[in-house]
């Protein structure tokens, strides 16, 4: 009768209001609630407030965003000197080296982009930095496809103090929304909601998504992009749904290249869809629609190439494009003690099985996707840039394969396996990665490049200090 009580309880609890409210509280209070850091991202007490950008890159691409929003221009100059020399809030919160410019140098006349040049190793030669006006102009050195993005939605903040907040609860809106119509994915492929509850909750609160979700980076808008695209064009199927899905792709390129080859699954999958008799017509429809506005993001990039240097093939940072064997480093990126994606989720090893049960029950889907996150995959571990590390917490970079992940993990049916092995395996995993991510999302500096041992170590000596 208490075994009867208990299930009928858990019954109640696990429905999709029930889920989704955990999981937007859970995302809430880890955005309120953090540790904060010294400037060596030391942990030296706790943070009661509206979050804050704290690690990487997130300062430099939110200057963007204020110099858009502000200045209705892209030239950094007058924003890294505020933020440096005045204290001023063009970086955000989070005090920065005097030294620590993420940007280039673009000359209006001769149509180039150099670097700005090193004093020595940290010391950027700031008296090469334009004063006044000049035809030299410092620019992001990084895409503005994220910063524009986000201008869309936040332009109206112009000259107000919460632009920062507003920033990252941008980012938390998208990926609670892209939960969402993952969850409708998961409905749509097992038919069943409590399984489609539970992968759900694991993508949501096992695995980086949610360290990343409260943070002003491109990745978490890219593994959203990833996920509302994938319901719009296999679930949907419609002509709006299709438009949709391109336009999302489309920003998704415009934040980070390398995201094409994801997109090339997509395209690969409506290519299969036009050779089937079954609604061949509707699927080369959906094809081309989907181009339309991937195409104009490629235009866009063009454009702004053939601005800054005269050709529309200059892109930014292609001289560093080098490639090499990539051996070693899918061992990095899946188990390093600082990047492994897998020893700080290690849950979604299990989705290996569900490889086979996938290709099964769907054959085109496992092949079209597969080749495009295993290329996505195999560029950052074979980018000489990145072959020692994901460039952040756990291979921020795969961020956006982690929903097919999770998709295939889901298709590995450990949960309902009728091995008590198996299931308690697939159990002990899920709490092991959930109780990771959680000190993740609550902690995120202190797992941000450093190895997960060192981490641990800095959370539990603050908590024994406190207590």
């Amino acid at each position: 009768m208490v075994l009867a009580m208990e299930k009928n309880i858990f019954t109640h609890l696990w429905t999709p209001k029930s889920v989704f409210f955990f999981i937007v509280l859970f995302y809430l209070f880890a955005a309120f609630v953090q540790f904060s850091f010294t400037q060596t991202n030391e942990i030296d007490g706790m943070y009661f407030g509206l979050p804050i950008m704290q690690t990487g890159d997130e300062p430099h691409y939110y200057a963007t965003l204020y110099s858009l929003v502000n200045d209705h221009d892209f030239y950094m100059t007058n924003n890294y000197n505020n933020a440096l020399l005045e204290n001023g809030g063009d970086l955000g919160t989070k005090q920065l080296p005097l030294f620590d410019r993420h940007t280039r140098l673009y000359d209006s006349a001769e149509k180039t982009v150099t670097d700005i040049p090193f004093i020595d190793e940290t010391h950027l030669d700031l008296s090469k930095i334009p004063q006044g006006d000049s035809v030299i102009k410092e620019i992001p050195g990084h895409p503005l496809g994220l910063p524009f993005f986000a201008f869309l939605f936040l332009w109206p903040l112009k000259n107000t103090a919460f632009l920062e907040h507003a920033a990252l609860f941008l980012t938390l809106f998208f990926s609670v929304l892209a939960l969402y119509f993952f969850y409708k994915t998961l409905l749509y492929y097992h038919m069943d909601e409590k399984k489609a509850l539970l992968y759900t909750f694991i993508l949501a609160c096992a695995t980086q998504y949610w360290h990343y979700s409260k943070t002003f980076w491109a990745e978490p808008y890219l593994a959203s992009f990833v996920i509302l695209s994938w319901y719009l064009l296999l679930v949907k199927k419609t002509w709006w749904s299709s438009l949709l899905a391109g336009t999302l792709l489309g920003f998704g390129f415009l934040m980070k290249y390398p995201f094409v080859l994801i997109i090339f699954s997509f395209f690969l999958w409506l290519f299969f869809a036009c050779w089937q008799k079954e609604n061949r017509k509707n699927a080369m429809k959906n094809f081309f629609l989907l181009c339309i506005p991937l195409l104009t993001s490629l235009l866009v990039v063009f454009y702004l190439n053939s601005f800054l240097t005269g050709t529309i093939f200059g892109f930014n940072q292609a001289d560093a494009v080098h490639f090499v064997l990539p051996f070693g480093a899918i061992i990095r990126w899946l188990f390093d003690p600082t990047f492994g994606l897998f020893l700080f989720s290690p849950v979604l090893i299990l989705g290996i099985v569900g490889t086979f049960s996938l290709w099964k029950e769907r054959r085109y889907e496992m092949l079209t996707f597969s080749v495009g996150f295993l290329l996505y995959f195999l560029f950052w571990t074979s980018y000489i840039v990145s072959q020692y590390g994901g460039g952040g917490y756990s291979a921020r970079y795969l961020l956006p394969i982690l929903p097919f992940l999770v998709i295939l993990l889901s298709f590995s049916g450990f949960e309902t396996s009728n091995r008590k092995t198996l299931k308690s395996l697939f159990y002990m995993l899920l709490v092991v990665s959930f109780l990771i991510n959680t000190l993740a999302a609550f902690a995120y500096p202190a797992f941000s490049g450093y190895s997960f041992v060192v981490s641990l170590e800095k959370i539990f000596s603050f908590i024994k200090d406190f207590f």
